[in-house]
C-alpha cells in the first residue's frame, strides 16, 4: 500500500454502504488495532462502499511496515454484514 486510500464495499445492493457500515454501531473498523473514527469516513466511490482512509497522513495514520485492517462485528446484528471487496492503494 503506497497511497493510504482504503475503502470497503458491501454486498448485495447498490446503496448498502451507509446502512451496513456507517450507521451500523455493531461494525467496528480497526487499522493496526486502532479503532477508526466513523465520523471521518464517507461514501466512496459509490453508494455501496465507504472510504475508511483518504491517504497516509489523514489524521493520525502514517504508513507502517505492516498495515492490518480488521473488521469486527461486536454483536449479533439483525441484518447480515456482507463485504464484496476491500481496496487498499
Amino acid at each position: 500500500m503506497t497511497a493510504g486510500l482504503v475503502f470497503v464495499c458491501g454486498c448485495c445492493g447498490k446503496t448498502v454502504g451507509q446502512d451496513m457500515f456507517l450507521e451500523n454501531e455493531n461494525v467496528v473498523f480497526k487499522l493496526n488495532d486502532r479503532v477508526l473514527d466513523k465520523s471521518n469516513m464517507d461514501i466512496y466511490p459509490n453508494k455501496k462502499c465507504i472510504r475508511l482512509l483518504k491517504w497516509f497522513g489523514d489524521g493520525e495514520y502514517e504508513k507502517e511496515d505492516s498495515m492490518i485492517l480488521t473488521i469486527e462485528i461486536v454483536e449479533t446484528v439483525p441484518n447480515e454484514v456482507k463485504i464484496s471487496h476491500v481496496v487498499a492503494l
